[in-house]
């Protein structure tokens, strides 16, 4: 999982990067902002998981289309 840069305390924030091409267009999806929004990051990992795991043609064919990258925790240091 790549690594989007590190937080003001040093820890990493990851990113998850599913389908698209290089330069198609794409959808950028950043959780956990805020360290009490306990939902948000279960929310990021579902929509993973159903991109990656679906038989539904429709949202294949969406995943094929466009590139979505999500940070399922934006900020590590409110969540540690």
């Amino acid at each position: 999982m790549p690594n989007i840069g590190d937080s003001y305390e040093g820890r990493p924030i990851p990113a998850m990067i599913i389908g698209g091409t290089d330069g198609g267009p794409a959808v950028y999806l950043q959780s956990e902002i805020h360290a009490r929004e306990w939902i948000c990051p279960s929310t990021a990992m579902f929509l993973i998981v159903e991109m990656l795991e679906s038989d539904d043609a429709e949202l294949r064919r969406l995943v094929e289309l466009m590139r979505f990258v999500i940070i399922p925790v934006s900020n590590p240091d409110g969540y540690a």
